[in-house]
């Protein structure tokens, strides 16, 4: 899902010609990282919740936070940007950025967090799921 509305929107940005770098094509691999990230992140708290209802506190509390503080709607600055630096959404967000100015500055270690936190939160995920199936 992520793939598909990020390529969507590289689309009708690039026809557009409000960019024209043809790096964030390569932003791509990124994208599909931020949403495994994600997706595991909420395997986790599905994992623990008890009804349906309290999923609303993790959208509330955790992912709108999350999101807000990527970097994405405003330029994050002192300690904003190191509160934002905690989310998976920023490191993909400064790639996404980084890539589209033509720029290469910043990926490595950019993609080595989100790649460290993917394989984190894929990893807690798998260990949450197992002991909520084998219960």
């Amino acid at each position: 899902k992520a793939l598909l509305f990020s390529l969507i929107i590289m689309l009708v940005v690039y026809a557009a010609g409000l960019i024209p770098s043809p790096l964030l094509v390569l932003c791509l691999p990124f994208v599909i990282m931020g949403g495994i990230t994600f997706s595991a992140l909420s395997m986790i708290v599905t994992a623990r919740v008890k009804g349906i209802d309290s999923l609303n506190y993790y959208i509330t509390l955790v992912l709108t936070p999350l999101y807000l503080l990527s970097g994405i709607f405003f330029p994050l600055e002192g300690a904003l940007k190191k509160i934002g630096a905690l989310s998976p959404f920023y490191h993909t967000a400064a790639i996404c950025q980084t890539l589209a100015s033509g720029s290469f500055d910043g990926i490595l270690l950019n993609g080595a967090v989100l790649s460290l936190t993917m394989c984190i939160m894929v990893f807690f995920a798998m260990l949450a799921m197992k002991k909520r199936l084998y219960r």
